[in-house]
């Protein structure tokens, strides 16, 4: 696979874009900038930098202007969780990187609404809640039931989840998202 050369007017051009999508239904004169990229030819677009530079929009450049700060700020910040989380995960000993990451997160990181079920902790997680009344011992019984090597994986994640939750006194649905509280 070739790798994508991204410059310095690659960025800005991103980053007009996601400006004149934030403002699109607050300033006309942005709405108006981000129309004119659209060019009558199919999948053909005007960049936003050139037009802001041949067209008269003073509504739209100011907007943009006053919009800036928060942006540069989301980047210190998107820059802070990254450093956090490359931290937590070199240092992780216990297997709760993703939960430490999120747990110990510099400020309170969006989770989605419902629990991903692509995540095995959400999944072991539900299983424990529905299952086995909330109880890891339960499941970690049932699991030692069936005498499958194939659960030995579960059992270890099981042992870890159940130790991290005992440790932080919070649920790892409550880390992971998806649920309000009290998941444990």
């Amino acid at each position: 696979m070739g790798h994508i050369q991204v410059d310095d007017a690659d960025r800005v051009e991103g980053l007009l874009h996601m400006l004149c999508e934030e403002l699109f239904d607050e300033v006309d004169e942005v709405r108006a900038l981000a129309c004119q990229s659209i060019d009558r030819e199919a999948g053909m677009a005007v960049p936003l930098q050139y037009l802001l530079c041949v067209l008269e929009l003073p509504q739209a450049r100011q907007a943009l202007v006053e919009a800036a700060p928060a942006w540069r700020a989301a980047l210190d910040q998107m820059e802070a969780l990254l450093l956090h989380v490359e931290t937590v995960w070199a240092e992780d000993r216990r297997g709760w990187a993703g939960l430490e990451a999120l747990l110990h997160a510099p400020w309170p990181v969006r989770r989605p609404r419902l629990p991903d079920l692509r995540d095995g902790d959400v999944l072991l997680t539900l299983e424990r809640n529905g299952r086995f009344g909330g109880s890891w011992d339960a499941q970690l019984e049932w699991l030692h039931q069936q005498g499958s090597r194939e659960n030995q994986a579960d059992i270890q994640r099981i042992l870890q989840l159940a130790a991290f939750e005992r440790t932080q006194g919070v649920g790892v649905l409550e880390v992971l998202g998806g649920n309000r509280q009290g998941d444990r």
